[in-house]
């Protein structure tokens, strides 16, 4: 589930060119996941963006 997701954009982003998206988790607490990624074009940050999600076991239907 997603407690807070925080998009920066430093760039425009290319259309029709080769996109590299890269994301890793930073830390987790409980169950708390923090997490980083980014957006780049040739080496250069479009978007980067930091998350905190929340893992919630949630019941599903039968």
């Amino acid at each position: 589930m997603t407690g807070t997701l925080t998009l920066r954009y430093h760039r425009v982003t290319p259309l029709f060119r080769e996109l590299t998206v890269a994301a890793r988790q930073v830390s987790f607490s409980g169950r708390k996941i923090k997490t980083t990624g980014e957006i780049t074009v040739d080496g250069e940050v479009c978007v980067s963006a930091d998350g905190l999600f929340i893992d919630a076991f949630v019941d599903r239907p039968r």
